[in-house]
């Protein structure tokens, strides 16, 4: 979706604040949830936008780095999860006695840093005359992506 948005703000940047906004909500809604049902809606709604959020995220890659240094850095970026997912374990566990703080610090912490990523991205804009149409051409009846938009996709960048 990232890839056919033509806000002022860029194609990035957008997702990167939704998601900023409305995932800790989910989180919250998690934290403060009296029953089941809640913590499924709270994970659900975290989710969706934490994974809107990724995937603009992701996206900034091929926009931002060149095709010879995309390996090396795209290394260095998996490294990164499993470091946060550690260091994320004990930010948790400093504050367990307080369960909203608890579920609410990773959210802050990796917040920061992803406005700081949003505030300093010279993000692409697409303009609306480029703006692909969601076309059957896009994605087959099958759901699976035809062959035009997986080349569409193979090709690199001339906005750089």
């Amino acid at each position: 979706m990232s890839d056919r948005t033509s806000s002022k703000l860029g194609m990035r940047r957008p997702w990167m604040a939704i998601g900023l906004v409305v995932g800790p909500l989910g989180v919250l809604v998690v934290a403060l949830a009296p029953n089941i049902p809640v913590v499924l809606l709270g994970w659900c709604i975290a989710q969706v936008f934490f994974n809107a959020l990724l995937a603009a995220m992701v996206a900034v890659l091929p926009d931002q780095v060149s095709v010879v240094q995309r390996g090396q850095v795209s290394g260095v970026l998996g490294v990164c999860v499993p470091i946060a997912s550690v260091s994320g374990t004990f930010v948790v566990k400093l504050f367990t006695g307080n369960q909203l703080t608890m579920f609410l610090a990773p959210c802050a912490i990796g917040g920061f840093f992803i406005l700081l990523l949003a505030v300093t991205l010279k993000d692409r804009r697409l303009a609306k005359a480029d703006k692909p149409s969601p076309a059957a051409s896009t994605v087959s009846w099958s759901g699976w992506p035809s062959a035009d938009s997986a080349s569409a996709c193979m090709r690199p960048s001339t906005s750089r």
